[in-house]
């Protein structure tokens, strides 16, 4: 596995294969390091330990539930939950595990950095169905159209950013460019319009890749809103994640307007969020855990999955078939 060394205000941190991310945005001083020491811990709210780390095992009960699926990079696996009782039972072994996304059929897909392709699972299964190379070799952040059942994937680099789309997730992708520009992470609205967000020179960086269209266009915020995270759509607004807070922005045109901001107390560094109806799940690699607000009011989590995580990156929820 990929490992490098960064020290950010003060802070040293080691960081797994999304080093390069940490790195960039570290450049662009927009990095928040550890907020203080962990407080107190909170009951957990699923109680387990998991004594198969990085290999893969599942219950049968799970595919008959909705499960919560958590990448984490550093024990090269995904831990499976149901969801919302918070379960433990199962885990995917897979080469660092960073991105999750999923599509409408209850499918999961995982970028595997290290590995260098993206990994796509049934729902409750611990065997991919699908292997799909991206041959830039640093696949991060990913997002499924419900317009068409694209598959978008953000390779990230310091300076120059490449965007794969896979064409109903399937065969080789096509390539799409977003000079200056270090790209983290995607997400499609419901018209199938494409976003990402990331950050060069000291600067946070909104880009949109419209509906059918072959080129990205910049969109201009309002107001900076400091380092990048995660992207979703949230049902009205587009939701942008800064690692401690998520904005809601309405994009009209190349504008982008801040109109709502969720703050997640007592997080100090959560990348790839995920929406589920009212709440907002939030794997966070500093302090090792998984916290759950309610959205887009925020304020004080609701509970957390503690414990069990060495560097908690990426979250999904897979619907179960009925």
């Amino acid at each position: 596995m990929k490992s490098c060394h960064v020290s950010i205000s003060g802070f040293s941190l080691y960081t797994l294969s999304f080093c390069p991310a940490v790195a960039s945005l570290a450049a662009c001083g927009t990095v928040p390091p550890p907020i203080g020491a962990p407080g107190a811990m909170r009951q957990p709210s699923a109680i387990a330990t998991n004594t198969a780390r990085g290999k893969s095992w599942m219950l049968p009960e799970a595919k008959s539930h909705d499960l919560l699926y958590i990448s984490d990079p550093g024990s090269s696996s995904i831990d499976v939950f149901t969801y919302p009782a918070l379960n433990l039972v199962g885990t995917i072994g897979i080469e660092d595990p960073e991105g999750l996304c999923v599509d409408k059929t209850g499918d999961v897909f995982a970028t595997s950095n290290e590995g260098s392709d993206i990994l796509e699972y049934a729902h409750g299964g611990t065997s991919p169905i699908a292997n799909l190379i991206d041959e830039n070799e640093s696949p991060r952040g990913c997002a499924i159209s419900p317009r068409t059942g694209d598959l978008a994937v953000t390779n990230l680099d310091t300076y120059y950013s490449t965007v794969v789309v896979y064409r109903k997730a399937r065969g080789s992708p096509q390539a799409y460019s977003i000079p200056s520009m270090g790209a983290s992470f995607c997400g499609y609205d419901t018209d199938g319009n494409l976003f990402v967000d990331g950050g060069h020179n000291g600067q946070s960086l909104l880009a949109e890749l419209p509906f059918r269209s072959e080129t990205f266009k910049m969109i201009q915020l309002e107001r900076a809103i400091g380092a990048f995270g995660g992207v979703q759509w949230d049902g009205r607004h587009l939701a942008v994640g800064t690692f401690v807070s998520v904005y809601q922005i309405d994009v009209s045109g190349s504008s982008g307007r801040v109109v709502g901001v969720t703050p997640l107390s007592g997080s100090k560094g959560i990348f790839q969020f995920w929406i589920q109806g009212m709440t907002l799940i939030g794997p966070d690699l500093y302090a090792d855990d998984v916290g759950f607000w309610n959205y887009p009011l925020g304020g004080e989590s609701t509970k957390t999955i503690p414990y069990l995580f060495s560097t908690p990156f990426g979250s999904t929820v897979s619907l179960a078939r009925k």
